[in-house]
Protein backbone atom coordinates (compact mmCIF):
# COMPACT_ATOMS: atom_id res chain seq x y z
CA UNK A 1 0.00 0.00 0.00
CA UNK A 2 1.79 3.14 -1.23
CA UNK A 3 0.66 6.56 -2.23
CA UNK A 4 2.30 9.85 -3.00
CA UNK A 5 0.63 13.07 -1.88
CA UNK A 6 1.73 16.61 -2.56
CA UNK A 7 0.22 19.28 -0.35
CA UNK A 8 0.22 23.02 -0.97
CA UNK A 9 2.85 25.06 0.85
CA UNK A 10 1.63 26.17 4.24
CA UNK A 11 2.31 29.35 6.15
CA UNK A 12 1.07 29.66 9.69
CA UNK A 13 1.80 31.84 12.66
CA UNK A 14 5.56 31.92 13.29
CA UNK A 15 6.15 29.38 10.50
CA UNK A 16 8.06 29.70 7.29
CA UNK A 17 6.42 28.34 4.13
CA UNK A 18 7.19 24.68 3.59
CA UNK A 19 6.36 22.00 1.07
CA UNK A 20 5.21 18.68 2.49
CA UNK A 21 5.50 15.68 0.21
CA UNK A 22 4.35 12.25 1.33
CA UNK A 23 6.61 9.57 -0.12
CA UNK A 24 4.67 6.60 1.16
CA UNK A 25 2.25 4.96 3.50
CA UNK A 26 2.79 1.55 5.11
CA UNK A 27 0.75 -0.70 7.35
CA UNK A 28 3.28 -1.85 9.95
CA UNK A 29 1.20 -4.01 12.26
CA UNK A 30 -2.33 -5.31 12.46
CA UNK A 31 -3.15 -6.53 15.94
CA UNK A 32 -6.03 -7.96 17.87
CA UNK A 33 -8.58 -6.06 19.94
CA UNK A 34 -6.23 -6.20 22.94
CA UNK A 35 -2.70 -5.83 21.56
CA UNK A 36 -0.28 -5.69 18.68
CA UNK A 37 3.39 -6.51 18.39
CA UNK A 38 5.67 -3.89 16.94
CA UNK A 39 9.37 -3.04 16.90
CA UNK A 40 10.88 0.39 16.14
CA UNK A 41 13.11 -1.15 13.46
CA UNK A 42 10.01 -2.32 11.55
CA UNK A 43 8.57 1.21 11.76
CA UNK A 44 11.56 3.12 10.40
CA UNK A 45 12.71 0.66 7.72
CA UNK A 46 10.17 1.84 5.09
CA UNK A 47 11.07 5.48 5.84
CA UNK A 48 14.77 4.75 5.39
CA UNK A 49 14.11 2.93 2.10
CA UNK A 50 12.04 5.91 0.90
CA UNK A 51 14.82 8.33 1.91
CA UNK A 52 12.31 10.21 4.07
CA UNK A 53 13.49 13.01 6.33
CA UNK A 54 10.56 12.66 8.75
CA UNK A 55 7.81 10.25 9.69
CA UNK A 56 4.25 10.55 10.92
CA UNK A 57 3.09 7.58 12.96
CA UNK A 58 -0.55 6.96 13.85
CA UNK A 59 -2.44 4.18 15.58
CA UNK A 60 -5.87 3.60 16.96
CA UNK A 61 -7.44 2.04 20.02
CA UNK A 62 -10.12 -0.33 18.72
CA UNK A 63 -11.85 -0.58 22.08
CA UNK A 64 -12.47 3.18 21.97
CA UNK A 65 -10.42 4.54 24.86
CA UNK A 66 -7.99 7.27 23.88
CA UNK A 67 -5.73 7.26 26.95
CA UNK A 68 -2.27 5.89 26.10
CA UNK A 69 -1.27 2.67 27.81
CA UNK A 70 2.13 2.15 29.41
CA UNK A 71 3.10 0.17 26.30
CA UNK A 72 2.00 3.10 24.09
CA UNK A 73 4.18 5.49 26.07
CA UNK A 74 7.16 3.10 25.99
CA UNK A 75 6.83 2.68 22.22
CA UNK A 76 6.51 6.45 21.74
CA UNK A 77 9.74 6.94 23.69
CA UNK A 78 11.55 4.24 21.69
CA UNK A 79 10.34 5.70 18.37
CA UNK A 80 11.37 9.21 19.38
CA UNK A 81 14.85 7.93 20.32
CA UNK A 82 15.23 6.11 17.00
CA UNK A 83 13.99 9.11 15.01
CA UNK A 84 16.45 11.41 16.80
CA UNK A 85 19.35 9.06 16.07
CA UNK A 86 18.32 8.85 12.40
CA UNK A 87 17.60 12.61 12.23
CA UNK A 88 13.99 11.84 11.21
CA UNK A 89 12.27 14.04 13.77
Amino acid sequence: MSEIKVEKPTKGKNQIPSMIVSVGEDLISLGSVEETLIHPRRVVTPAIKANANSVCIVHNHPIGGSDPSEEDLNMKSALMNVSEILKMA
